[in-house]
C-alpha cells in the first residue's frame, strides 16, 4: 500500500489515491558512495562513506478509465505546476484551480508492507458485518443521504461477496514495516502494456519515481 503522505492544502487532491491500489511496487534500495584515503605506509586503503543514494522505485497499476493518477503527477512534474487548469479534468477545471497534491510536484509518499497472512481469523459473516458497518458509518456521516433501502441492499451485497477478497481485505492484516519516501518526483511513465489485440492480459501502467531519501519506520528504527 502506497499513499500520498504530504500535508494537504486547500482545494487539493491526493497525487496517489489509495483506493485504486497497486499490483506491484519495487522495494526501496539505498546505496552508499565511498571515498578512499591512503594513510601513510598502510597497505590497505581506508574507505569512508561520503554520501548515500536511493534507487528509483517502479509502481505498477491496472489501467482503468477513471484513474489518471500516474499521468497527472507526471505532467505536474514536467510542467512544474500542480494546478488542475493545465490538465483536461472536464468541467471541474474550468475557472476552479484544483491543486493535485499541493503546490509542488515533489511528494512525500508512505510505503506500507503488510504481513502475508492475517494473524486474526475473521469469518465471512464477521467480514460482512464490518463492511455493512462501514456503509452505515458513511451514511451517518453524510446525513443518511444514501437511504435506508440502499443501505440494506449494500449490506446484503457485502454479505454475499464476503467470502471473496474485497476492498477491506487489508483491514484484517497487520503492517509489517513502513518507509517514508522523501521528495519523490516522477521519472518515467508507461501508459500500459504493449497493444496486442490477441492478448487477454490485463493492461498494466508503470510509473517510475526518483526518491531523494528513504526513512524506515519500525519498532527499532
Amino acid at each position: 500500500w502506497l499513499f500520498d503522505a504530504g500535508p494537504p492544502s486547500a482545494l487539493s487532491l491526493p497525487v496517489l489515491t489509495p483506493l485504486f491500489g497497486f499490483s506491484a511496487i519495487t522495494a526501496p534500495e539505498i546505496t552508499a558512495e565511498f571515498t578512499e584515503i591512503s594513510e601513510a605506509n598502510w597497505i590497505f586503503k581506508k574507505k569512508i562513506i561520503k554520501k548515500a543514494d536511493c534507487t528509483n522505485i517502479v509502481m505498477q497499476q491496472g489501467v482503468t478509465f477513471y484513474n489518471s493518477d500516474f499521468w497527472r503527477w507526471f505532467m505536474a512534474g514536467l510542467t512544474g505546476n500542480t494546478s488542475g487548469i493545465k490538465f483536461s479534468l472536464g468541467p471541474i477545471s474550468i475557472g476552479l484551480p484544483i491543486l493535485l497534491g499541493g503546490y509542488t510536484p515533489r511528494r512525500y509518499l508512505m510505503l506500507v508492507q503488510f504481513f502475508t497472512r492475517s494473524p486474526i481469523n475473521i469469518s465471512a459473516g464477521a467480514e460482512a458485518a464490518i463492511e455493512a458497518g462501514l456503509f452505515l458509518t458513511a451514511a451517518s456521516l453524510t446525513g443518511g443521504s444514501l437511504g435506508l433501502g440502499a443501505l440494506l441492499e449494500q449490506a446484503a451485497s457485502a454479505a454475499v461477496t464476503a467470502a471473496a477478497p474485497g476492498a477491506f481485505e487489508f483491514a484484517a492484516r497487520l503492517p509489517a514495516k513502513a518507509w517514508l519516501l522523501h521528495q519523490c518526483l516522477p521519472a518515467r511513465y508507461k501508459v500500459g502494456g504493449d497493444f496486442d489485440a490477441l492478448s487477454s492480459a490485463v493492461s498494466i501502467a508503470e510509473l517510475e519515481i526518483a526518491v531523494e531519501m528513504v526513512e524506515e519506520i519500525s519498532l527499532t528504527s
